[in-house]
């Protein structure tokens, strides 16, 4: 996971790396995740 800014506020990383880390901060939600999901999931 790579953050784009120093308060987390946009970072760039596999989805589950992403939610891991959103969990771990304490974060509830993630804009886009279901469209960063439905992206992985194409071949």
């Amino acid at each position: 996971m790579l953050a784009l800014k120093y308060d987390y506020s946009r970072a760039v990383g596999a989805v589950e790396m992403l939610v891991e880390k959103a969990a771990e901060i304490g974060q509830f939600w993630l804009r886009g995740i279901a469209t960063a999901r439905r992206l992985a999931e194409v071949p």
